[in-house]
């Protein structure tokens, strides 16, 4: 989801992925020697990376919006009981705020968008969100849908899904990102 940043940035950024000394002059490190073969990476792709999470934030948006308006959602929430429309829903939710804590991670604070967007005029007022605020809505939406997603092994929820179990450690992750870890 967040093209090579991953390896921009955080793999060459521990003191074992670094270059000797005599590469101190490019312009990037470049984690050769640790991968099968050589990356092609440069930081255009991080503009890429930054559309692309919003276009999956707002793609999860659209999925809350439609499934709750679900009738079958609405019942599963009132009764407190996990169902295939609450779990998609918590996935949905889950999309949303790993897309957020990747483009806090990688960009700072960033617009925040919890509604769906469907015009260039909903973006053209937005402004720049504090990280600690996302930060507290998303966790808070995530602790608001574990209840009712199936923890991994559960309701044929495997590791190709997200599940209660990642759920609730992406909430952690933000956790300690929010207070500075």
């Amino acid at each position: 989801a967040y093209g090579s940043l991953f390896y921009d940035l955080d793999a060459v950024g521990s003191d074992v992925e670094r270059h000797p000394e005599p590469y101190d002059a490019q312009t990037r490190h470049i984690p050769e020697g640790l991968y099968a073969s050589e990356l092609t990476i440069d930081f255009s792709d991080a503009v890429n990376t930054f559309g692309d999470l919003y276009k999956i934030a707002n793609r999860a948006n659209i999925i809350m919006e439609a499934i709750s308006e679900n009738a079958e959602y609405q019942q599963a929430v009132s009764e407190n009981k996990t169902t295939a429309w609450t779990q998609l829903y918590g996935e949905a939710a889950t999309f949303r705020a790993y897309s957020y804590f990747n483009l806090i991670r990688y960009f700072g604070d960033v617009p925040h968008f919890t509604e769906p967007v469907y015009t260039n005029d909903q973006t053209d007022s937005a402004r720049l969100t504090s990280r600690d605020q996302i930060y507290d809505i998303e966790i808070a939406n995530l602790e608001k849908v574990l209840p009712l997603m199936y923890p991994l092994g559960q309701g044929n929820i495997n590791a190709e899904r997200f599940s209660q179990t990642f759920t609730q450690a992406l909430a952690g992750k933000m956790a300690l990102f929010a207070g500075g870890y």
